[in-house]
């Protein structure tokens, strides 16, 4: 196994030297099951931060494509003081993480102030958004030192993007019949996942008391794996902020048979009838460059993104849990106010009420329902009557079939299904002069207090300095989470910040937390609009007409 960094040099010719020109073993030296580790990256709170560290193979040349494998053991110990690589994306956006991209980069980071403590501490395991093409866990946006302050060991992982992570073909199935294709992101993540079971423990975090959170892609990922007899006993608990199953505008996941036509079709670009050798034998950036996506479409309609691959993902995500054969864990779940904001190009056509009222009407009559009752109920909860209120109505609609719905759906499932397991739900809807609209994932920044400029909105300029209060929502998200992870109850262990009780959540009391400019208690108000579109799945498959009615 060969680690590429910036420089070069293999990552097995690390300090061989630094054992001859100190006395002692470094303080921060820690076993894993492939090979020792240590960094000079230490906090001014003492907090020791590992990056870096390989938990699988790099998944190229014969590799690519393939379900990840373990890494070639090492015995010099690792230096993992620095960041290396990103996993490649083919849209940088916002993201500009501090690393260089390679398709060698499935490798995790640790925040701990723990280390040598025989496993105490509770594990918060993160896997970052970005619609499964973009982003990584080596962004500044994801630091976990002030995680690891409140008495947690943080742990962050890159997982393949695009279609080097979500790629499926027949022929690529033939490779590995017991596995198939079309998931290697997720497995990417199955693997880190068990590598915290086994190792987490060395760095002072408990094995046994592992938290797994993500938001938008990281949501929906923990949703599918979730629904994954692969990810069964991986963690004991969950957050999904933004996300659960990977439903859209299109509908539900893509099926078997569309992510292998999908993949056939994208192999073709090179020529008929390509091989996995010949497209494995393709420069990574050409691989890359050729399926581009650009967050004005849905990456699960238009590139490369998880898919039912009869492996990881054996059917509907939804269908499972409404089975209650999802896994049994404690769980928090919740959306924003306005998740509309990075999708709103993907709303139905609104330039007038009467254009937006036919759309809506059109998407709502689904083959063998009742078109009547359908469209007229689609009417009263997504009504317009001016243009203002048609753009209103559209972008509500896209908020909540991409992000919103499924985000309830799934708590609402699980607190049915595992009525002796904790469901709490949230609504983030705090507005500032640093986040005056409560978008999709501006609720990161809060979380990991890590603010930085945001970009123009419309005509609202956003404050480039965040106030004591937006810092007092972020330690009040932060003590909420945290709590979550140590005891699996948001409200204990108790703090000084005189926070509310955060209620059970079930459909009957439908009561949720609303972090806002006041934390408070509500009812969940958008509770009829979800009930709406739950009731148009069939065996957990949203209507398959959305699939190509507004392509």
């Amino acid at each position: 196994m060969m680690r590429c960094s910036i420089t070069g040099v293999s990552w097995l010719a690390t300090t061989a030297a630094f054992a001859t020109a100190q006395s002692v073993e470094p303080p921060t030296l820690v076993s894993t099951q492939y090979g020792p580790v240590y960094t000079e990256n230490i906090t001014d709170s003492g907090v020791y931060v590992y990056k870096g560290i390989p938990f699988a193979a790099p998944p190229v040349g014969d590799l690519r494509w393939r379900s990840p494998v373990v890494p070639t053991p090492w015995t010099d110990a690792l230096n993992a003081s620095e960041v290396l690589t990103h996993c490649y994306f083919s849209f940088n956006g916002t993201f500009n993480p501090p690393s260089t991209p390679s398709e060698d980069c499935l490798y995790l980071n640790v925040w701990t102030n723990a280390v040598a403590t025989n496993g105490s501490l509770p594990v918060m395991v993160w896997i970052h958004g970005g619609g499964f093409e973009t982003d990584s866990a080596t962004s500044y946006r994801y630091d976990g030192t002030l995680f690891a302050e409140q008495e947690v060991v943080f742990v962050s992982l890159n997982y393949r993007l695009g279609n080097l992570g979500f790629l499926a073909r027949p022929d690529l199935d033939a490779e590995e019949p017991d596995k198939n294709s079309g998931n290697f992101g997720l497995q990417d993540m199955i693997f880190a996942l068990s590598w915290v079971r086994n190792n987490i423990a060395n760095f002072g975090g408990d094995p046994n008391n592992v938290l797994a959170f993500g938001e938008s892609a990281g949501g929906h990922a923990l949703g599918l794996l979730m629904a994954s007899p692969l990810a069964q006993g991986l963690f004991d608990k969950v957050i999904m902020e933004s996300g659960t199953w990977w439903d859209s505008e299109h509908g539900s996941l893509a099926t078997f048979e569309e992510s292998r036509k999908r993949g056939v079709v994208w192999g073709d670009l090179f020529g008929l009838g390509s091989t996995a050798d010949d497209l494995r034998a393709l420069p990574v950036e050409l691989v890359v460059k050729s399926s581009p996506w650009i967050p004005l479409t849905d990456p699960g309609f238009t590139a490369f993104a998880p898919s039912i691959d009869s492996y990881v993902i054996p059917q509907a995500p939804a269908s499972i849990f409404a089975a209650g054969q999802q896994m049994q864990v404690p769980m928090l779940a919740g959306w924003n106010a306005r998740e509309d904001t990075i999708f709103q190009s993907r709303a139905l056509g609104h330039l007038t009420a009467v254009t937006f009222d036919a759309n809506r009407d059109k998407l709502f009559t689904i083959p063998n329902r009742n078109a009547t009752n359908t469209t007229a109920e689609a009417a009263k909860l997504y009504s317009a009557d001016s243009p203002t209120t048609a753009e209103s109505a559209a972008y509500l609609l896209v908020a909540d079939l991409v992000i919103a719905e499924q985000t309830w759906e799934a708590a609402y499932l699980h607190s049915q299904t595992s009525s002796s397991l904790p469901t709490y739900v949230y609504h983030f809807t705090y507005t500032s002069d640093y986040n005056p609209i409560a978008g999709h994932s501006t609720e990161l920044e809060f979380l990991f207090r890590t603010f930085y400029p945001e970009p123009e909105v419309d005509d609202l300029t956003y404050s480039n300095i965040p106030d004591a209060n937006d810092y007092a929502m972020g330690e009040k998200m932060m003590t909420y989470w945290t709590n979550f992870a140590k005891t699996s109850n948001p409200n204990l262990p108790t703090s000084d910040l005189d926070l509310p009780e955060w209620p059970l959540y079930n459909a009957t009391a439908n009561l949720l937390l609303e972090l806002g400019n006041t934390v408070q208690v509500r009812e969940n108000v958008e509770f009829d609009r979800f009930r709406f579109i739950q009731s148009l799945r069939d065996d957990g498959v949203l209507p398959p007409s959305w699939r190509t009615i507004f392509a």
